[in-house]
C-alpha cells in the first residue's frame, strides 16, 4: 500500500500574515522552498536570503487545481485570491486621497 511522505506542517503566510497550519507531502514542501527563491553559490555578493513565507503565496497561487489537491489547497487559493483582491481594493481608495491631500497642501 502506497503512503505519501506527508507532513503536518505550520506556515507562514505573508499575504494572511499569520501561521497557516497544513498537511504537506515532502515534495510540495521542497516545491514551496523552490518558489520563495533561490541563492546564487557563483555570486560574489549573497543576495538577501529569501522569505520563507513568499514562498507558500507564491506557490499556492501559481499551482494548477491538480497540485493542490482538494482539501486544505483551494479553500488557501481562494483565500489568497480574496485578500489580494482587498489589499489591491484599498490601495485604490488610498491612492485619490493621498493625491488630494498633496494639492490642498500646495495651494
Amino acid at each position: 500500500m502506497w503512503k505519501p511522505n506527508a507532513h503536518r506542517k505550520r506556515v507562514y503566510s505573508e499575504l494572511l500574515g499569520h501561521m497557516v497550519p497544513l498537511s504537506l507531502t515532502a515534495h510540495t514542501l521542497r516545491c514551496i522552498d523552490k518558489a520563495g527563491g533561490a541563492q546564487l553559490a557563483a555570486s560574489l555578493v549573497p543576495p538577501p536570503p529569501p522569505s520563507p513565507a513568499a514562498g507558500l503565496d507564491s506557490y499556492v497561487l501559481n499551482a494548477r487545481e491538480a497540485e493542490l489537491g482538494t482539501g486544505e489547497g483551494p479553500r488557501l487559493k481562494e483565500t489568497l485570491l480574496f485578500v489580494k483582491r482587498l489589499q489591491a481594493q484599498a490601495a485604490a481608495l488610498v491612492r485619490p486621497g493621498a493625491s488630494a491631500d498633496k494639492e490642498s497642501a500646495g495651494s
